[in-house]
């Protein structure tokens, strides 16, 4: 949380923008939305700062702290190409259902562990020797 507040605090000073990959890392979900929220109080963004990061804790969809409109869901095709699709694109009827929409797979961004197969072999292959 130190390694991300220093940053946090000069973007929030001056009004900047903060990138942070991976927000979740090793944050507990409580104290994410924490961090969060700093960006989305007046009281603590007086100059407007903004924050862009990627995470894959779920349960800051349906927290409250992050607007519909600033929610991108991402998607990776078979050949590795990302698709970035807003989440104003899909149909939701209430906060609460984004979180539960995406652990259905209905937004994306969810991996198939169907298409994840791993092959051991006890010995080299014909073609290896």
């Amino acid at each position: 949380m130190i390694s991300l507040l220093i940053p946090a605090l000069e973007a929030l000073s001056t009004g900047s923008l903060l990138v942070v990959d991976e927000l979740d890392t090793s944050l507990h979900p409580d104290l994410a939305k924490a961090f969060v929220s700093l960006f989305n109080r007046e009281s603590s963004n007086p100059h407007g700062a903004q924050l862009i990061f990627s995470t894959h804790d779920v349960t800051l969809l349906g927290s409250g702290s992050i607007q519909q409109d600033e929610i991108w869901m991402t998607d990776k095709d078979r050949d590795g190409v990302s698709r970035f699709t807003p989440l104003t694109e899909f149909k939701l009827r209430s906060r609460d259902d984004i979180e539960k929409a995406y652990r259905k797979g209905r937004l994306g961004g969810v991996p198939s562990a169907d298409d994840f197969y791993l092959e051991l072999s006890r010995g080299p292959s014909p073609t290896n020797q």
